[in-house]
C-alpha cells in the first residue's frame, strides 16, 4: 500500500496532473515571474525560458503547497543563479520553500504562511527520521543560515505541515522582510 501510494503521487507529480498543475508567467513589464500551482515536473525549465527571454527579471514570485523537491531545488538554483528575490503573498509550503530559500531577498506579505515537513519518501530498516535524500536539503539550509532550533523543530514535526509563525521565520532568517 505503501508503495502503491507513493507511485500514485509520484505519477501525478511527472504528468502535472491535479494539484501539481502549474502555470508560470510574466508581471510587471518583465521584472517578475509569477510561479502558481505544484511544483510538477517541468516548472523550472518554463522559469529557465522565460529567465533566457526576459533578463530584466528581479523576483520570482512564489504560490504554491509544493510538489517535486527536485523541481523545487532546481527552482533554487535559476533563482541563485540569476540573483534573484523571491516573494510569498499567500502561501509556500513544502518543496516551494526550497525555491523560496534561494532568493536574495526573502518577503513574505504579512498573512501569508509557509509550511514545512519532512517528505513522505519511507525508508525501510533506517532508525532516522529523515529520509536519507532529504537529509542533504537540511543540510543546505543548515549552511545558509537556518538555526538549529529551526531546524530540529522542522524534523520534530515530522511529515505533519509546520507552519512556522511570522516571528519564527524571520527570526530564522528563512524570512528576510
Amino acid at each position: 500500500l505503501v508503495f502503491g501510494a507513493e507511485a500514485v503521487i509520484g505519477a501525478r507529480v511527472a504528468l502535472a496532473l491535479g494539484p501539481y498543475t502549474y502555470k508560470v508567467s510574466l508581471l510587471h513589464g518583465g521584472r517578475e515571474i509569477a510561479v502558481s500551482g505544484g511544483l510538477g515536473f517541468g516548472v523550472a525549465d518554463a522559469v529557465r525560458a522565460l529567465l533566457a527571454a526576459n533578463p530584466g527579471v528581479r523576483r520570482v514570485r512564489l504560490d504554491s503547497g509544493g510538489g517535486a523537491l527536485s523541481e523545487g531545488t532546481r527552482l533554487r538554483e535559476l533563482i541563485i543563479e540569476h540573483g534573484l528575490d523571491t516573494y510569498a503573498a499567500r502561501e509556500c509550503s513544502s518543496a516551494c520553500v526550497s525555491a523560496f530559500a534561494g532568493g536574495r531577498v526573502r518577503y513574505l506579505q504579512r498573512g501569508a504562511r509557509m509550511g514545512v515537513h519532512l517528505p513522505r519518501n519511507w525508508e525501510a530498516f533506517s532508525s532516522s527520521p529523515v529520509a536519507t535524500g532529504y537529509r542533504a536539503e537540511l543540510l543546505y539550509l543548515k549552511e545558509r543560515g537556518l538555526p538549529d532550533w529551526f531546524l530540529e523543530n522542522w524534523i520534530r514535526t515530522g511529515q505533519k505541515f509546520w507552519y512556522p509563525t511570522e516571528f519564527q521565520l524571520v527570526s530564522s532568517g528563512l524570512v528576510t522582510y
